[in-house]
């Protein structure tokens, strides 16, 4: 996989990751918030933990 394939993975991620936060707002908030600092620890270099 070429880095410019992950970032396009990466993109279409996040915005599936925010349609999510879109139709959960009136679920648990927190539970989007949980998943989207999971998400963004996991993008981040490793030094950056």
């Amino acid at each position: 996989m070429t880095i410019s394939a992950l970032k396009e993975i990466e993109m279409q991620f996040c915005q599936i990751l925010r349609l999510c936060a879109v139709l959960m707002t009136k679920a648990d908030k927190k539970v989007v918030i949980f998943f989207h600092n999971m998400i963004s620890i996991r993008f981040l270099p490793n030094g950056k933990r």
